[in-house]
């Protein structure tokens, strides 16, 4: 037979538990994306960067005179709106990478 403070229990356990729940922090990888922008507004910009490194790796593998030349390259394009009072944005970003390896 069951009893009748059963799912009474459940509920109250469950509500216990969701208690103790911590907040979790997370990283703003880009600090200054929910900034506001000026309303009707275009933004863009580019970048390239080049590596060119030595790569090691685990003696167990036997690769030796590893190296890299790697070439990328991104484009970002922002266009801000107005939508309902409040401002917004749409972004797109795209980013493109080369690499040769190289060893024995």
């Amino acid at each position: 037979m069951k009893s009748p403070c059963r799912p009474f229990g459940l509920i109250l356990s469950g509500l216990f538990t969701m208690s103790l729940a911590l907040p979790c922090p997370a990283l703003e990888l880009e600090p200054r994306q929910w900034s506001h922008l000026p309303v009707g507004t275009n933004f863009a910009g580019a970048g390239y960067a080049y590596t060119r490194a030595d790569i090691s790796f685990d003696p167990v593998l036997l690769i030796e005179n590893a190296e890299m030349d790697l070439h990328t390259l991104a484009g970002k394009y922002i266009r801000t709106f107005g939508l309902f009072g409040k401002s917004g944005r749409i972004d797109l970003v795209q980013a493109y990478q080369d690499g040769k390896w190289s060893g024995l």
